[in-house]
């Protein structure tokens, strides 16, 4: 079966280049040793791949297109682009990547294809070791079960460090994201008295490594109390290093629980339907009877006042259903700053944020909704760029703040920067 698809997909190759006899053929596909070529790692790899050769070539890709095979599922790209050139950009991706080894990018261009030694660069190494990969193969090196597994521990360590990184650039995103209506920026203290751009960013650093932990933790398992703890440490240095300022509480608790729970999905089977139950399941264990307990806690957060007095959970309620509102605000047009604010407007014209009720009072947020809803009904912020701005001036000196809308940006631009490794 594997040689029948090894043939078939060579005459998918010598096929596309005779209808493409201008074009170059990128074909990429895991290196997976072993009788099983397709599996949950090798998927995962494959996506990751795909988002680099894609981005890399993206102004000359003329089509790419998925195909399924008992050889090992693969991607071919039909692009405009120098052969040789091609070839020295696939070795660099498949040399510097840190999972470059785990993937075989073949380059064709009029039925030919051309090998690294032609282009005088060394062999490819193996996987595990810095020999020959043809080396270890004929000498049989390393065993099957010694392969799949440095695979895997290899794919688990990167995503974790790969999580890690785009939830602290999303943090930073956000930050430096203007206008946004009363919040801190890069720019000025928004309608905040007591914070700054300089708090949040000693904020930030002060999360970096409970963000860590909080993934590290999750990739094989959810530990729901040790996620709690995590969280409630995370809390303690935040506000240590802001002076008991609330720079990133409601934060903390959202994204502890998407990361965690993306983490743990991506390994388990990468289908977004195990994300969100994930989402759910670590809110109501993380939760749980907090709100049955309210009126015999001593002392109240904000938070917990509102809930008293007006029955609103803010971002734990968003938490318990499954964060619904942050997948339903997936977008992928326009600049990023026009993104970012049209994602920071819908979740201001859905969310009950605590917040704002918190700096001002209900009528305020309803107010707020309406204002918002607006701006989403006649084109969101590219047709209204005045109006936002005008907006913004005037919710700092009304004191408004929508912190758990801000909270809700930093997830989305989580989101769409890893949602591609899920089904």
């Amino acid at each position: 079966m594997i040689l029948k698809a090894r043939e078939e997909r060579y005459k998918n190759i010598l096929k596309l280049s005779e209808l493409n006899p201008e074009y170059t053929i990128i074909v990429l596909k895991t290196n997976t040793p072993g009788p099983e070529k397709n599996n949950l790692f090798s998927g995962i790899i494959l996506k990751y791949f795909n988002k680099i050769i894609t981005s890399k070539f993206s102004r000359n890709i003329r089509k790419s297109t998925f195909v399924n095979s008992f050889d090992g599922d693969y991607y071919y790209y039909i692009i405009e682009n120098d052969f040789e050139d091609t070839k020295k950009s696939t070795i660099y991706i498949e040399e510097n990547e840190e999972l470059g080894r785990l993937v075989d990018i073949d380059v064709y261009y009029q039925n030919e294809s051309i090998s690294r030694k032609e282009l005088n660069y060394t062999s490819r190494k193996c996987l595990i070791c810095d020999n020959d990969a043809f080396v270890c193969s004929r000498n049989s090196a390393h065993s099957l079960i010694e392969l799949q597994t440095h695979i895997i521990e290899t794919t688990k360590a990167f995503f974790t460090k790969y999580f890690y990184e785009l939830s602290i650039d999303s943090m930073y995103k956000e930050l430096n994201l203007h206008p946004k209506f009363g919040l801190v920026s890069f720019m000025d203290s928004g309608s905040h008295i007591d914070m700054n751009y300089h708090t949040f960013l000693v904020s930030i650093e002060a999360l970096k490594p409970y963000i860590m932990e909080f993934i590290t933790l999750s990739v094989d398992d959810l530990n729901y109390k040790r996620l709690q703890s995590i969280g409630l440490n995370a809390e303690k240095s935040m506000f240590k290093a802001t002076n008991n300022i609330n720079t990133h509480k409601g934060l903390i608790f959202l994204l502890g629980i998407f990361v965690s729970s993306a983490i743990n999905a991506l390994f388990k089977d990468a289908t977004i339907q195990t994300l969100r139950e994930n989402i759910k399941k670590i809110a109501f264990n993380v939760v749980g009877d907090y709100y049955d307990k309210i009126s015999d806690k001593k002392k109240l957060s904000n938070a917990d006042k509102i809930f008293r007095d007006l029955k609103i959970k803010g971002v734990r309620e968003e938490a318990l259903n499954g964060l619904s509102t942050l997948f339903d605000n997936v977008q992928d047009d326009f600049d990023d700053r026009t993104r970012y604010i049209n994602y920071l407007i819908y979740y201001m014209s859905k969310l009950n944020d605590t917040t704002v009720i918190h700096k001002t009072d209900l009528n305020t947020l309803i107010i707020v909704k309406n204002d918002m809803q607006k701006i989403l009904s006649s084109g969101g912020f590219n047709n209204n760029i005045s109006l936002v701005k005008d907006l913004s001036e005037k919710y700092k000196r009304l004191n408004i703040s929508p912190g758990g809308s801000a909270d809700m940006l930093v997830l989305s631009i989580l989101l769409e920067n890893i949602m591609y490794l899920y089904n």
